[in-house]
């Protein structure tokens, strides 16, 4: 067995998150006064908040990488109560290749709903937004801490009723390919199960969720005999080709504009990748691998991010396929996933002008299908 290298125990965890602490109270009144002075910052219309929180988040990332920092799941209500839910697994016949694995099995599966839980009765005109959020396979969760600013502007903007779904993580042993798509897969098919019409269901993700929703989206595309097509896919920073090697990172010309560390990549790519798949497959690396889709398509990146260039070649694959509909996003001044992010930045004017152009989006699909 692969020995695992002593940051990632229990004494390594925590001398290394001593001597995180220590270096970042070092540094931050060095980090402070440099970049009071504009000439030093990394873009000229960033604020000094910016550029804090762009060094924190990098910090941060590195630090979580080098320990491998654990991230436990529960299936409890915790401080969501009400809002939260917990989903059997489906039926055997809706999981097909490449959901089978002998050792990965389909799971319960919990997520949260804002800003409550759809109700059959009441909300049968309501869209109902499917939402994976980011982490890059090994971190967060669909949990009030991490999502509710995110969920309250997609609200504000779609004034839809979300449902965040806390997939497996791969930092867990029974959580790499394909138990997160697998849960996704679980998903969709309970919020239809709720009785929500498939054209008022829109699947979501922001990073490696982006990844899963694509997943998703081709899954059902490969198994319409099973499972209806959602009205629309909507893509946030989307994380879409695993395959990219730690040069790759740095080498990229937003490396220094963005806080995605190298690390981050490798740890994540070694524990989200199957056993039996290459991470070259489409449904592990969906870059260069375009499919046809009656679902409508949006994509947003941020023009500082790493993995900008990936959506941009995505959706550039995808809108060269007859009948394909996809509609593409780029904000201005800022790095990986603002969506999400946007609260640590000071961006929310960011997210919320992204998640604007995506409701606008659903209601251009909406009157085109109302006219038809």
């Amino acid at each position: 067995m692969e020995s695992k290298p002593f940051l990632t125990s229990k004494a390594g965890r925590i001398l290394w998150t001593a001597l995180t602490l220590v270096r970042l109270v070092i540094r931050l009144p060095f980090l402070l006064a440099y970049f009071s002075l504009e000439y030093f910052r990394p873009h000229p219309r960033w604020t000094l908040r910016q550029c804090i929180a762009h060094e924190i988040l990098r910090i941060w990332f590195q630090y979580a990488s080098a320990v491998e920092l654990p991230f436990p799941q529960s299936l409890e209500p915790g401080a969501e109560n009400e809002r939260w839910a917990v989903i059997p697994v489906a039926e055997d016949k809706f999981y097909r290749s490449p959901l089978l694995d002998a050792d990965i099995r389909p799971a319960t599966v919990g997520g949260t709903w804002y800003p409550r839980k759809y109700q059959s009765q009441s909300d049968q005109q309501e869209k109902v937004i499917l939402h994976c959020h980011g982490g890059a396979f090994v971190l967060s969760d669909a949990r009030d801490r991490n999502c509710a600013l995110a969920a309250k502007i997609m609200i504000q903007t779609t004034s839809a009723i979300i449902f965040f779904v806390d997939y497996r993580l791969c930092s867990s042993p029974a959580g790499r390919f394909p138990a997160a798509l697998q849960d996704v897969v679980t998903s969709y098919l309970y919020i239809l199960e709720l009785g929500v019409p498939p054209s008022h269901v829109i699947i979501s993700g922001d990073s490696a969720g982006g990844n899963l929703a694509v997943g998703l989206l081709r899954y059902i595309e490969e198994n319409t005999d099973l499972i209806p097509k959602p009205s629309a896919a909507l893509l946030w920073s989307p994380w879409l080709d695993l395959m990219m090697s730690p040069e790759d990172v740095e080498n990229h010309h937003n490396f220094k504009l963005d806080y995605l560390p190298p690390e981050l990549f490798t740890w994540a790519v070694r524990e989200y990748r199957s056993r039996h798949l290459s991470v070259s497959h489409p449904y592990i690396s969906p870059s260069h691998h375009p499919f046809p889709t009656m679902t409508p398509i949006w994509i947003s990146v941020g023009n500082l991010e790493i993995l900008r260039d990936q959506g941009v070649e995505f959706a550039d694959d995808m809108q060269k396929i007859r009948g394909n509909h996809i509609e593409f996003c780029e904000l201005s001044d800022v790095a990986h996933d603002t969506f999400m992010t946007a609260h640590l930045t000071g961006r929310v004017d960011k997210a919320v002008e992204g998640a604007a152009n995506a409701a606008e989006f659903l209601r251009a699909i909406k009157s085109g299908v109302e006219s038809k």
